[in-house]
């Protein structure tokens, strides 16, 4: 109660007035207020007043806070057990005590409240009546998954936490091609990145999370929502929370024109701030030489990060990888290493790309540019990554150095587009020339017949106007070794 001079305050424990009774409470002092002079501070007061609780059914309740009852009754039927409500917190200044009482109130009118959720762990530490934790359980949302990744690295992630991320994250976008990095092909809509599934499962393994999806739905199609569901489905071990899927089927999702894979704005929120920051990290790890000392899972972890965690992997980072990459000291592992971090072919476009986008306008790419897609390219020759694939990728990966996702951006894209240019581009030539330096005499046969013959793979590399002696050189070397040996 207040007036103009006093306020007071009485804590009355619910739990200790009995149903059906009443409970009286007198004599209760009110302080005087601050600051009201001095003929306020000599007056007192007392308040007395009781207080009887009673019982009445969850209808009459929801009336009594102004909720139709038509309305409340359709409510009730979904909202009540085994059905229930998840409480998704949009507002950041709710704190954990609002957020308690308001399910307690959801509670004592009827509705089951299954879960609260929000992006803020501050605000899923909901107190108790009893003290102690809400039995309310939580879910921590996450914009993507690096969003996740980023918080089990600070340890935010403890076991069986539950936690839902937007599973676009799963899905290739087709306006980059095969996955982040990639131009090999055109993704299709809806095409699962395997590389993100198995890093997530990583961390289901390492982190002991309870895991499940969610997505923007007015920003994902339907042939994305179909891929995600058929992929929790099969995968029920990693994804024990499901699908959040919270739209009218067939409302937002039916336009024919719709190509999002539900991120809306949450990729630019926060995925691409988390990528960098755990590309960073990785960074610093390397440098200290830490690399040296973790398991192999962790060294795929940190190469995935390396070459994903930024729009184009500059030259720092370019050496960072070819590091990590040569202080793996079994060639077996290595080979395995990059095939799950997206084969030879999404590495190399990762560096390529790089190139492509600070030397737009070199004409046979001669000039000042740094970058070190040769050395790649010669790393997994040396140390035997290509020629441990079978015959079906060293073609694939011999049709991929001579298409147009390796023709360049600028000006070497135009010239092979038009004819004007029979070579390859000088990150393909070294490539594919690594690619034969790689393979046997069967294979070397038949990677030519592949590309149109003997012929056609020296005009590739040496073009109509024989230049590039160097590429036309190895190749006239692997002929004598392979007929020799």
């Amino acid at each position: 109660t207040s007036g103009d001079d006093f306020m007071g305050r009485t804590r009355v424990k619910l739990s200790e007035i009995e149903l059906g009774k009443v409970a009286r409470y007198e004599e209760t002092e009110l302080v005087p207020m601050e600051g009201n002079g001095s003929e306020a501070i000599s007056e007192r007061g007392t308040i007395t007043f009781e207080l009887k609780a009673s019982e009445i059914n969850a209808i009459d309740a929801a009336v009594n806070l102004g909720i139709p009852r038509n309305a409340f009754q359709t409510c009730l039927a979904m909202l009540s057990e085994p059905g229930g409500i998840y409480l998704d917190v949009k507002s950041a200044y709710s704190k954990p005590k609002d957020l308690a009482l308001f399910c307690t109130a959801l509670r004592g009118i009827g509705i089951c409240v299954k879960s609260v959720c929000s992006f803020s762990q501050s605000q899923l530490n909901l107190p108790s009546p009893s003290g102690g934790f809400s039995p309310v359980p939580v879910v921590r949302f996450f914009h993507g998954l690096s969003g996740l990744e980023n918080a089990c690295d600070k340890g935010q992630i403890k076991p069986n936490t539950r936690v839902l991320f937007n599973g676009a994250s799963f899905l290739m976008d087709p306006s980059k091609g095969d996955s982040e990095g990639g131009m090999v092909t055109m993704a299709k809509l809806g095409a699962l990145d395997t590389l993100y599934i198995t890093r997530y499962q990583a961390l289901v393994e390492t982190y002991h999370f309870v895991g499940g999806i969610y997505v923007q739905e007015p920003d994902c199609c339907a042939t994305c929502v179909e891929s995600l569901t058929m992929l929790v489905s099969q995968r029920p071990d990693i994804f024990p929370l499901g699908f959040a899927y919270g739209h009218v089927p067939g409302y937002a999702v039916s336009s024919i024109a719709m190509t999002g894979r539900g991120f809306a704005s949450q990729q630019i929120v926060e995925e691409f701030q988390a990528r960098a920051e755990l590309s960073t990290k990785v960074q610093k790890s390397i440098s200290l030489g830490k690399h040296k000392s973790v398991s192999l899972a962790v060294q795929t972890s940190w190469l995935e990060r390396l070459l994903y965690g930024s729009n184009f992997l500059m030259l720092h980072e370019q050496k960072l990888v070819l590091q990590m990459l040569s202080d793996i000291e079994s060639d077996i592992a290595l080979s395995r290493i990059v095939a799950s971090i997206g084969g030879v072919e999404r590495i190399f476009l990762r560096y390529f790309e790089h190139y492509e986008a600070t030397t737009p306008f070199t004409i046979h790419e001669t000039g000042f540019n740094f970058n070190l897609t040769k050395k790649l390219c010669r790393l997994f020759r040396d140390r035997g990554v290509m020629e441990r694939l079978p015959i079906e990728r060293k073609l694939a990966l011999a049709q991929f150095f001579t298409s147009q996702a390796v023709y360049g951006f600028g000006v070497t894209y135009m010239l092979q587009r038009k004819y004007c240019r029979k070579s390859l581009h000088k990150f393909a030539k070294e490539g594919l020339t690594c690619l034969l330096e790689s393979a046997v005499l069967k294979e070397f046969n038949e990677i030519l017949d592949l590309l149109g013959g003997r012929k056609a793979v020296m005009t590739m590399l040496t073009g109509n106007w024989k230049l590039s002696k160097s590429y036309s050189n190895r190749f006239v070397r692997v002929e004598e070794v392979l007929d020799t040996y």
